[in-house]
């Protein structure tokens, strides 16, 4: 027997995370840049955020990725200190 989930297991799962308000792609790709950087401090924002990247793939991927590469560059994650 599979220990995949069906189309409508699936459904039901992401019906149960759905929330009354939630951030849309395009509103998650304009808060991006801000998050990376630090300059997000607000608590819901950032549960609003984590939310949706555990709700879309895509954005989440996105959002693995341009961490990945600010890190080649050398750029510290924002909620990390600085070594030194």
């Amino acid at each position: 027997m599979s220990t995949d989930a069906t189309p409508t297991e699936r459904l039901l799962n992401a019906l149960q995370l759905t929330r009354d308000t939630e951030l849309d792609c395009d509103a998650f790709h304009a808060l991006l840049a801000p998050l990376l950087d630090g300059r997000i401090d607000r608590t819901d924002v950032l549960h609003a955020m984590a939310h949706h990247r555990l709700t879309c793939p895509e954005c989440d991927e996105e959002t693995i990725l341009l961490r990945a590469a600010l890190g080649l560059l050398g750029f510290p994650r924002a909620d990390e200190a600085p070594a030194g």
